[in-house]
C-alpha cells in the first residue's frame, strides 16, 4: 500500500467516523420551564395555575398529569381535557415553539401528595389524516411509532 492510499484509507475512516458520531448523537433537550403560579380550588376540584415557558423549538402537544405512588411515576386518574392548550379544545392542541410565558389551568390529581406534568413535544404539527391514524393505532392498543417525545416538569407538592 502506497503511502497516498494508506492516507486516503485514513482520512476516508475518519470521515466516516465523524458521520456516525454526529448521526448518533441525541438532539438537544426541549427548552421548557415549569413554574407553578397558585392553586385553587372551584367546583371542578383543586386546580394549578402551571407557567411553561417555550423557548426551544419544538410545539408542545399534549399534557397529562402524573402522581409518584409507591416511587413509581403513574399517569393519575385526574387529566386535563384533550384541548388544554389554545383554542380550548380543539384537537390537536398545540403550543407554538417559541413562545414566552403561557399559563394553562392544570387538575391536580386527588392521589398522593407529589405531581407532575408530563408534555408530549413534536418537530411538527401533525395533520389530520395523521391525527386519524394515531387514533385508530390508540384504539388497537398500539403505540404511535413515529416521533414524539416526552418531557416531565419537576415534583410539585399539593
Amino acid at each position: 500500500m502506497t503511502k497516498f492510499q494508506r492516507r486516503t484509507f485514513i482520512g476516508a475512516g475518519a470521515l466516516v467516523l465523524i458521520g456516525l458520531i454526529l448521526a448518533l448523537q441525541k438532539p438537544a433537550p426541549p427548552r421548557v420551564a415549569f413554574h407553578l403560579l397558585r392553586y385553587t380550588n372551584d367546583t371542578s376540584g383543586l386546580q394549578a395555575l402551571l407557567q411553561m415557558t417555550n423557548t426551544g423549538k419544538y410545539l408542545l402537544y399534549h399534557l397529562h398529569t402524573q402522581v409518584l405512588t409507591n416511587g413509581v411515576w403513574r399517569r393519575s386518574s385526574t387529566q386535563p381535557p384533550f384541548g388544554s392548550f389554545p383554542p380550548y379544545g380543539a384537537s390537536p392542541s398545540i403550543l407554538p415553539a417559541r413562545l414566552a410565558d403561557y399559563n394553562v389551568w392544570v387538575p391536580v390529581p386527588g392521589e398522593g401528595t407529589t405531581w407532575k406534568v408530563e408534555l408530549e413535544i413534536l418537530p411538527y404539527q401533525r395533520g389530520r389524516l395523521e391525527q386519524k391514524v394515531i387514533a385508530a393505532f390508540s384504539t388497537l392498543g398500539l403505540k404511535y411509532p413515529f416521533y414524539s417525545r416526552r418531557i416531565r416538569s419537576p415534583g410539585f407538592k399539593k
